[in-house]
């Protein structure tokens, strides 16, 4: 097993390298379940992110995975409140512009642009349960070395591109643990949920937007972003013939539309 030293109240497992930070950490759950647990590592060669997507990941980049165990039903939300702590963890070292923000329901922007993103899943092993949150964050990458990879989307950027320079992997990890800490305490206390949902709508720029998404059936749907729910779900107003309605998306892909006025493949943003 991996050697572990206790830091901010988390047991932290540093890896030099590893296939994924998020089997690295569902194989210490299953060993132990009882704690606390952040797998970092400096490179991954199999990440793992949304529909099974798979990439290189280099140094200089933060590449972690927390594992909470849980003592009572998954709480969707979570995923949110780790996305705003990483929106208030980096902006501590950065310049107030260009803002970070947040894209429904896992991806962190710049100028519209991805530099990081959040997988989370919950994982059982007999009567224990933790829900597995993986954080991939482009920090001190140049673009040419992160559009070497195969598979980066051309759109893709990073802290350095954007701002010049950034935080180490540990530093903005550090920085993001304490905010974590803290808005799970805000979450708890009394009016914190409403509290927590109106900051992460604040920084969620999906809020406002025309946006496209598939359904199971792969039916493509269009509607604009309205708000987000006390769990985490994105309401969306959705225009039919005669009227409209509202629905409340609760997982999946949605792509940001450039025009407001026209609902075709070729306005996909992002």
């Amino acid at each position: 097993m991996p050697e572990e030293e206790n830091h901010m109240d988390w047991h932290w497992v540093r890896l030099t390298e590893t296939s994924s930070t998020q089997l690295e950490a569902k194989r210490l759950f299953e060993h132990d379940p009882s704690k606390h647990r952040v797998v970092i590592a400096e490179r991954q060669s199999s990440g793992r992110g949304r529909r099974g997507h798979r990439w290189e990941s280099p140094q200089g980049g933060l590449w972690c995975t927390l594992i909470i165990p849980l003592q009572t039903a998954p709480d969707p939300f979570l995923n949110l409140l780790l996305g705003l702590s990483v929106q208030r963890g980096l902006s501590q070292h950065l310049p107030k512009w260009p803002p970070i923000s947040l894209k429904w329901p896992n991806d962190l922007l710049l100028r519209e642009k991805k530099w990081g993103g959040i997988l989370s899943e919950v994982v059982v092993t007999g009567d224990s349960m933790a829900v597995l949150m993986g954080v991939g964050l482009n920090l001190q990458i140049s673009s040419e070395e992160l559009h070497s990879y195969s598979g980066v989307p051309p759109q893709a950027t990073t802290i350095l591109v954007e701002f010049g320079h950034s935080p180490s992997p540990e530093e903005a990890l550090e920085s993001i643990l304490k905010e974590f800490e803290l808005a799970i305490q805000e979450d708890r206390s009394p009016g914190g949920r409403e509290r927590n949902q109106l900051s992460t709508a604040a920084i969620l720029d999906t809020i406002g937007r025309r946006i496209k998404w598939v359904d199971s059936e792969g039916t493509s749907h269009f509607g604009e972003a309205i708000a987000l729910t006390a769990d985490g779900a994105l309401e969306v107003e959705v225009d039919s013939a005669s009227t409209s309605h509202i629905v409340e998306l609760r997982s999946g892909e949605i792509h940001h539309l450039r025009n407001a006025d026209t609902d075709t493949e070729t306005a996909e943003e992002s």
